[in-house]
């Protein structure tokens, strides 16, 4: 990772958890399909800190709708089926 991510990483651990997804199988799927948290993060126009933020359960806020459309997309899932893997009700959503 690099200085920023790391940066932004600790930040994030600092902050009090109000992600509610089910980040052990977000990783599971993220790696089923091959991707890096890199790679997921470059997708989704956000860091790998936060990828891992959400993975590890500690990140400050959900996952977009669109972060939730394009990691669907890419993970070849509908969105419903992605939210229901990962638990992701739409109003917990952080789009603002």
């Amino acid at each position: 990772m690099s200085f920023f991510s790391d940066l932004l990483f600790n930040v994030a651990k600092d902050i009090v958890c109000k992600c509610t997804i089910n980040g052990k199988r977000l990783q599971e799927i993220r790696e089923n399909n091959g991707y890096s948290r890199g790679e997921v993060a470059k997708e989704t126009l956000t860091t790998e800190a936060i990828i891992r933020g959400w993975e590890e359960g500690f990140a400050a806020m959900n996952p977009s709708s669109g972060e939730i459309s394009v990691m669907a997309e890419m993970f070849n899932m509908s969105e419903d089926e992605f939210r229901e893997e990962i638990n992701a009700d739409e109003e917990n959503n952080f789009d603002g």
